[in-house]
């Protein structure tokens, strides 16, 4: 079989993690064919880089200046129109190789007759937010990832492409796509790459993570909107139930009012919740990451809220004597929800990820949980903001 190969890179500004990437790939123990560079930078740095480089590889290298800002999508599009050779291997310019990238990525190919091979990647922290950052989201467990991923350039053209509308999210679509159309595919043993491009502070990370799951709320949507649909109008009725018959005018003797309206609700919702574990126990786990699954999850974290704020007032008629009165209940369940996901973030998920004690103990899983917290409320609102953006396009 022809073993040559076409490596493409999208480049959008970062110079420096371009040059680091691109000589990386210049130095691999088996030699590209060509590498495609895909450049949608305003200043002129890359493409200075890329034509004073000296090549003594004997690699072909193609540079394309787009004049518009493309999308890490369009432009790996792009370059794979571009690639002349019977393999394509995608890179990303803050990501960077190890010496053996393409021989061990290709040997696997050839090896399982495999028409794809994804890539893994490892990310790395050089500054004390970037570790929080790291703790709390990737971990040291490499990563599937689309850069590193190599597949045949025949298999590649019989896919649909990447998305070329939305600025992250692309990769895990296009993943699915082309695992379809391979007859067979293979994951690497070991990691081949490494990311150290972490966000360096908490603006910068907050828009990283909005910005993900705004457009990852994209694919979602074009994937399965009626799922989203659905989701959001979980949601809806989730925090307009409780305040049903107080909105009606002349609420109790208003035709529309439902007694214990907020009671039915809640029993129906847990039904169902536990009727989907009944059936299928295994539901939270496989669909984690759904709309369905998020929607549930923030449906009960709004009930959970609800009953802790109506308790003295509905359980136990505000009569501080009663047995089943608490006081400061809703101080005290706010509490327990931030400890419990300071926990969460802060210790067990870290460790999970293959952290070591000594990584988060005594002090620090203070900051990476709280990190961590901050970066999942961010994420709420873009994921939300994301899938109507879509839906009022449809």
């Amino acid at each position: 079989m022809n073993q040559d190969i076409s490596v493409v890179i999208p480049a959008y500004f970062n110079s420096s993690d371009f040059k680091l990437a691109f000589s990386s790939v210049l130095s691999q123990s088996k030699c590209a064919k060509e590498i495609i560079v895909i450049d949608s930078s305003k200043d002129d740095l890359i493409q200075n880089y890329v034509n004073n480089f000296s090549d003594d590889h004997k690699t072909e290298i193609i540079y394309f200046r787009s004049k518009e800002r493309l999308f890490p999508g369009a432009a790996r599009n792009l370059g794979a129109s571009l690639a002349k050779y019977c393999w394509i291997a995608f890179l990303d310019s803050k990501t960077i190789p190890t010496s053996d990238w393409l021989k061990s990525t290709l040997d696997k190919a050839l090896s399982c007759n495999a028409d794809l091979v994804f890539g893994k990647t490892k990310y790395e922290a050089r500054t004390t937010f970037q570790f929080f950052v790291l703790a709390s989201t990737y971990g040291y467990n490499p990563i599937i990832t689309l850069p590193g991923t190599l597949i045949s350039r025949q298999k590649f053209l019989l896919t649909e492409g990447f998305n070329e509308i939305i600025r992250s999210g692309e990769d895990i679509e296009w993943r699915a796509s082309a695992s379809a159309v391979c007859l067979s595919t293979h994951l690497d043993d070991k990691f081949a790459l490494s990311y150290a491009s972490l966000p360096k502070n908490l603006y910068k990370a907050s828009k990283k993570f909005f910005t993900y799951q705004m457009h990852s709320a994209l694919v979602d949507v074009q994937i399965n909107a009626k799922s989203i649909f659905l989701a959001l109008f979980l949601i809806l009725v989730t925090l307009i139930v409780p305040r049903w018959n107080s909105l009606l005018p002349g609420w109790n003797t208003h035709p529309l009012y439902i007694p214990d309206i907020t009671k039915i609700y809640i029993l129906s919702i847990t039904f169902i919740i536990m009727l989907l574990l009944i059936l299928n126990r295994s539901f939270l786990v496989l669909a984690w990451s759904s709309p369905i699954s998020r929607a549930f999850r923030l449906v009960v974290f709004i009930i959970a809220l609800t009953v802790a704020l109506r308790w003295n007032h509905v359980v136990a008629g505000f009569v501080e004597s009663s047995s089943l009165y608490i006081p400061h209940v809703t101080k005290i369940f706010l509490l327990l929800i931030s400890m419990s996901a300071l926990y969460f973030r802060g210790i067990y998920f870290p460790l999970k990820h293959s952290l070591m004690p000594k990584d988060i103990f005594p002090f620090q899983w203070i900051a990476i949980g709280i990190v961590g917290i901050f970066l999942d409320i961010i994420k709420a609102p873009g994921y939300i903001m994301g899938a109507i953006w879509k839906i009022l396009k449809i």
